[in-house]
């Protein structure tokens, strides 16, 4: 199983190599030194070993700080309003980009002045370009990357400090156990971090290094195909999302936006039998809410989302199956 380092040459290597030579050295004059007791060479090795000591704070901070290899790929399409925070918990990549719709708004000068690429999501210059295929605009973002490991992140979302601590080490390791991570997300209500809701847990395959997959498919609700017989690992750290603090401003355009790309995947792609598998699959889906939202009201403890949010999953999941159900039944009968 390959297991590659990154491609970006790594600060903390030549540092390691200049420090371990000046241990050797300061050993060598030191051994030299114990063999003449004058008070000259007392005093050239207190300088001496103070010089140590100074040396391995300054090296083991500036190891510890060294960029981490990988690369970072945001979608962006005017969202200047988020984009900073993403881009300020991921300061310590080595390489950052958006893949931007040709937004109109600061998108594009807050990336680069936080240090990110700006890459082309669409061929043309059309200003305020709609992805129409996310499969297809994921996979293009991921191909832009200059590293070999890959971290996805939204937007609206960043990272935890625990999470880029264990994405260093994890990318430090010579033989990393997995390729392919998944990253548990967590909700973040009004500057609180929600301890429990009804889609916990909530884990997606956020990190990989990207010769252990092969890209995005599917139009909405897209999916990272991951090689065959590659394990998939979980990390500790989290990712943070945050959530509108009002409910209206939560549900504007919420439910449309979700229920336009649906059709979308629907009218594309919907059979009787793929119905029956969504029927089936969302009827689950339901009850497992259902059951957790027992659990979220009744039993956990810390901050909780308000009730309204909780509700809105299941009013999307049964808006979403009418709507798969009127396009399936209008394709038998125009059949």
């Amino acid at each position: 199983m390959l297991r590659s380092r990154p491609t970006s040459t790594n600060p903390c290597s030549l540092l390691q190599t200049l420090y371990y030579w000046y241990v050797l050295d300061t050993v060598f004059v030191n051994r030299l030194l114990n063999r003449y007791k004058t008070a000259w060479d007392y005093e050239v090795r207190k300088r001496r070993t103070l010089e140590f000591i100074i040396s391995w704070g300054i090296v083991s901070f500036i190891m510890d700080k060294a960029l981490i290899g990988a690369s970072v790929g945001i979608l962006t399409l005017n969202n200047a309003e988020s984009l900073a925070r993403a881009l300020t918990s991921v300061a310590s990549f080595s390489d950052k980009y958006i893949c931007d719709g040709n937004s109109t708004d600061d998108t594009q000068d807050i990336a680069r002045t936080h240090g990110a690429r700006v890459v082309k999501q669409f061929d043309t210059d059309k200003p305020n370009e709609k992805i129409t295929d996310f499969g297809t605009a994921r996979t293009k973002c991921l191909n832009a990357a200059k590293e070999k490991w890959y971290l996805r992140l939204d937007s609206d979302e960043y990272m935890s400090p625990e999470a880029i601590e264990e994405i260093r080490k994890i990318i430090a390791e010579p033989q990393p156990q997995h390729r392919v991570y998944k990253i548990p997300r967590k909700y973040v209500w009004r500057g609180k971090v929600i301890d429990d809701t009804i889609t916990y847990p909530n884990r997606q395959i956020r990190f990989f290094h990207r010769d252990a997959v092969d890209g995005y498919i599917k139009i909405t609700h897209e999916r990272l195909v991951v090689k065959s017989g590659e394990p998939i690992g979980l990390m500790r750290g989290v990712m943070c999302v945050p959530m509108p603090d009002s409910f209206a401003e939560f549900d504007a355009s919420r439910t449309a936006r979700a229920l336009s790309w649906d059709r979308r995947q629907y009218e594309a792609s919907m059979s009787l039998t793929s119905w029956a598998w969504a029927l089936i699959h969302t009827c689950a889906t339901i009850a497992l809410f259902a059951v957790r939202l027992a659990r979220v009201r009744f039993i956990s403890r810390g901050n909780k989302l308000p009730l309204r949010y909780e509700l809105w999953r299941f009013t999307y999941l049964i808006r979403t199956l009418w709507l798969a159900t009127k396009i399936t039944f209008r394709k038998l009968v125009t059949f």
